[in-house]
């Protein structure tokens, strides 16, 4: 006993040694009676048509449920095949369904595939997949729009809503005019070609139209994807790309992957989503140099960034991705800590603050450090003694500075920054966001003075301090 699926290619015909196999099957399954190929086989050996039960279904989920089970019910009494249009189970959900339960349960089963009905589409279309090909019948957008750069078959548009929804969703990515090839292989009367927006037009839809969207190139393209910006930093760096993007290292990059950063903040700080995306651009522009640098030295790719952060993710979410239970925000950070010392090696190291600020801006190291040692208990109960400190440290900044001891001086500038820091973190606010706005307090001040100045026939550089001072109070109440 088992299951045969047969994949039937175009259903125009019907293969001698197909016959032969299906002849000696206690029950024959056929997908649908609306092509003259599996009524071939309904004539030479009989079967039964799956179109009343289709009908009869809510839905393809309960369809294919119910194939399934028609078939592993037979399968107790027999041999079974399932015939279905296409390469086999690649083509159909339900025979893909019943591969992957038989298997499951230990039941023999086998395919014998036909032309897929992608290959007999593309062929029909005359479209060479030559960078890759995607086949879907996912109609949301991210589904189709994924990437653009690649040939895309859609099976089974097949109705003018079908046609209506991918259209919209392919709209998101594809030029209004991209042309686009619909066909049905199964019933051989060629291919139509349309431009994409008049896919949902009226026109003789059949169970099993085919679309066909050949890929577009870059300098085509309107919406872009992760790989087209890889690959336009990979034609920057070219030799016929750009002089400065190819000079440019891991080391030159430094300050400009830092500015980007502080931009991006800017952008959240002013709650401008259009400037956001424009600034977070700029920021992955500098990761996507950075790993294309990697790549032509050997050292890593995109890939491997992208590999590293998702495993990264997994293993210090085992709340999520594994079976570790947690109750609280507090759990989950102190999980965090945890693993981030098992993976770097460090159950031994002493201090909690071994890898702590590496890289960060000195203001928001201190935030880290404080923030950390406050997780172990090392901290104040308010923002008030913390302040208490503040005035303590510029007494003593103040008295080393005034005593001429100048490195004495500088390790107590540092004091007082940090108890600065540590009193506005007690408070609950972000040190970074707070001087942020005070700069752009002082440059929207200072240009308001430049102004005013201006419109009474001077500049700065001929004022005095009391001058200026007068401006700046004016321009205060802005």
């Amino acid at each position: 006993m088992g299951i045969t699926i047969v994949g039937m290619g175009s259903a125009q015909g019907v293969e001698p040694q197909v016959l032969e196999r299906l002849k000696g099957c206690a029950e024959i399954l056929l997908q649908t009676q609306a092509y003259p190929g599996f009524r071939g086989i309904q004539e030479a050996v009989g079967g039964r048509y799956l179109d009343e039960l289709y009908e009869s279904s809510q839905n393809f989920a309960a369809f294919n449920d119910r194939v399934v089970r028609m078939a592993l019910e037979a399968a107790e009494k027999g041999e079974v095949a399932l015939c279905v249009a296409g390469d086999g189970a690649g083509d159909n959900a339900a025979a893909a369904q019943l591969l992957s339960v038989a298997r499951r349960e230990g039941i023999a089963v086998g395919v014998l595939p036909g032309p897929s009905l992608a290959t007999l589409a593309l062929a029909e279309a005359g479209v060479v997949p030559e960078r890759g090909l995607r086949v879907t019948d996912d109609l949301k957008k991210e589904g189709l729009t994924a990437n653009s750069g690649m040939d895309l078959v859609i099976p089974e548009v097949n109705s003018p809503l079908r046609a209506g929804m991918a259209k919209l969703a392919l709209l998101e990515a594809y030029p209004h005019d991209h042309r686009v090839y619909l066909s049905d292989p199964l019933e051989g009367n060629g291919v139509e070609e349309i431009p994409l927006v008049e896919l949902d037009r009226p026109r003789a839809f059949t169970p099993f139209c085919t679309l066909v969207v050949p890929r577009l190139e870059l300098r085509e393209k309107e919406r872009f994807a992760m790989e087209d910006l890889i690959e336009v930093c990979r034609i920057l760096r070219s030799p016929e790309g750009c002089p400065w993007d190819r000079e440019q290292t891991h080391d030159s990059l430094r300050r400009n992957l830092l500015e980007e950063a502080y931009e991006v903040l800017g952008a959240i700080q002013e709650g401008d989503p259009f400037h956001m995306a424009e600034e977070f651009g700029d920021l992955l522009l500098q990761i996507a140099l950075h790993a294309i640098i990697g790549e032509e030295h050997g050292e890593y790719d995109i890939t491997d960034v992208a590999t590293g952060i998702c495993q990264k993710m997994m293993r210090r979410h085992p709340h999520v991705f594994g079976d570790v239970a947690v109750s609280s925000t507090g759990e989950v950070l102190d999980n965090w800590e945890e693993i981030k010392r098992r993976e770097r090696g460090q159950e031994g190291q002493k201090s909690y603050l071994a890898d702590v600020g590496k890289g960060l801006p000195p203001l928001k190291m201190a935030e880290e450090i404080q923030k950390k040692a406050a997780r172990w208990g090392f901290d104040w109960e308010d923002y008030r003694p913390a302040a208490e400190k503040v005035r303590e440290e510029l007494l003593e900044l103040t008295e080393a500075f005034d005593g001429g001891r100048k490195e004495e001086a500088l390790a107590e500038a540092g004091d007082l920054l940090f108890a600065c820091v540590n009193v506005i973190r007690l408070m609950g606010l972000d040190g970074d966001t707070a001087l942020f706005l005070t700069c752009e307090k002082f440059k929207s001040r200072f240009l308001a003075m430049e102004s005013m100045a201006a419109e009474e026939g001077k500049s700065l550089k001929e004022m005095d301090l009391d001058q200026m001072d007068a401006l700046w109070e004016r321009a205060k109440k802005h």
